[in-house]
């Protein structure tokens, strides 16, 4: 395994994480013994909310953090749910502090989950999704073990169960960030029966080398938008890295081939000057499954808009707001099927939840939360260190 991670947050930006989403000084710990890596607070600012779901002995309890704004809350008619996932050695509570999507949330009013990645130390080194090649570890060698395809599936089936707001199941995307937007990839290809869209930052497709290595079960209708920076050092636009990645436009044109585009690539600069779309039309599947690629000049691994609450340490960035193009472009899309607001299966199929309960946090809490809060921050730097 070689010299890096596709993503490194550091330990000032991960202090600024639990500091913005804790809800009290002093929160009370997860139940979640499992995520010991990666601890989700029990409480948490108004309109966040911890939920757990146990997948049984192979993958234990696995949790998620889910943001209803009041605009979504606001209405009667079924809501977009957007899923963004962290990247490798990142956690969920860190995506809502600069993905853009909590704010893209509170503007146009839908639903979104952050996932936590297997955060098990007796399975992996650090916080990951398997996405495939990408990105779990231990030892230096890969594990297979947590089946996050299952694991998300019934995130979103018990999202759209218990939602505070209707959400409308024709519009569920996926979006993440470098082995977030990984997994997001393998969503899209192999449950495109439950994936309106993919729009996600600075990853690849590391499931499958060619699009005949897709599974039978994919259909060719998953629209995919990835936004890339052309100076990402981590997940490189050319290709390469340290698990030697295809390239942002050869990702590109996989997702084409898979999906039966008949044109492009149309490559189009923005007048702004900052970054080209790359662009393929006359897809298969009566012209679902559009494809495109947004290419930001001089920009790193993190390709997102910087704001004035933007933690440090995230490398490069960008003025452009490629949340929004990302919310644009996957919103245009619904599944093919006609359209269904509610639960995607009945209550009794439901797996075995457990939401974070109301009360105030004991003294002892607060010690164990400073206590994993500090072990998390020292498991980064070490993940850092070795890896550099």
């Amino acid at each position: 395994m070689s010299s890096r991670a596709p993503h490194r947050p550091n330990a000032a930006a991960t202090a600024t994480a639990l500091l913005l989403l804790t809800a009290t000084s002093a929160p009370a710990l997860t139940d979640a013994a499992q995520d010991d890596l990666c601890p989700i607070p029990n409480e948490l600012p108004p309109n966040f909310a911890r939920t757990c779901v146990d997948l049984g002995e192979a993958s234990g309890d696995r949790c998620w953090i889910t943001y209803t704004p009041p605009a979504a809350a606001a209405t009667d008619s079924g809501v977009p749910l957007v899923v963004d996932m962290h990247g490798f050695t990142s956690c969920a509570f860190y995506n809502p502090t600069y993905t853009g999507w909590k704010e893209r949330a509170d503007a146009d009013g839908f639903v979104v989950v952050y996932p936590q990645g297997t955060a098990n130390s007796d399975v992996v080194d650090a916080t990951c999704f398997n996405a495939g090649q990408c990105c779990c570890f231990k030892d230096f060698a890969r594990v297979d073990e947590a089946d996050d395809v299952v694991f998300l599936r019934k995130l979103v089936d018990d999202t759209v169960a218990k939602s505070e707001v209707p959400i409308d199941t024709d519009r569920i995307y996926m979006a993440g960030h470098s082995n977030g937007c990984m997994m997001a990839q393998r969503m899209g290809a192999e449950v495109s029966d439950l994936v309106a869209a993919v729009c996600c930052h600075a990853g690849v497709q590391v499931a499958y080398g060619t699009a005949e290595d897709f599974p039978a079960v994919y259909n060719g209708s998953t629209s995919v938008l990835t936004v890339h920076g052309d100076a990402d050092d981590t997940v490189p636009y050319d290709g390469g890295g340290f698990l030697g990645f295809r390239g942002a436009e050869d990702n590109a044109a996989l997702w084409a081939e898979a999906n039966g585009c008949a044109a492009g690539p149309v490559v189009i600069e923005d007048e702004s000057g900052s970054f080209a779309t790359h662009a393929y039309s006359d897809c298969g599947n009566d012209g679902m499954g559009e494809v495109k690629l947004i290419q930001l000049y001089g920009v790193g691994h993190a390709p997102y808009m910087t704001t004035e609450t933007t933690p440090e340490g995230l490398g490069n960035m960008t003025d452009v707001d490629t949340t929004k193009l990302a919310q644009d472009f996957c919103f245009q899309h619904r599944l093919t099927s006609p359209s269904a607001v509610g639960p995607t299966r009945s209550p009794s199929q439901s797996p075995s939840t457990s939401q974070a309960p109301t009360q105030s946090p004991s003294t002892s809490d607060a010690t164990s939360m400073l206590c994993s809060t500090v072990k998390n921050v020292v498991m980064i730097l070490a993940v850092t260190l070795l890896l550099r």
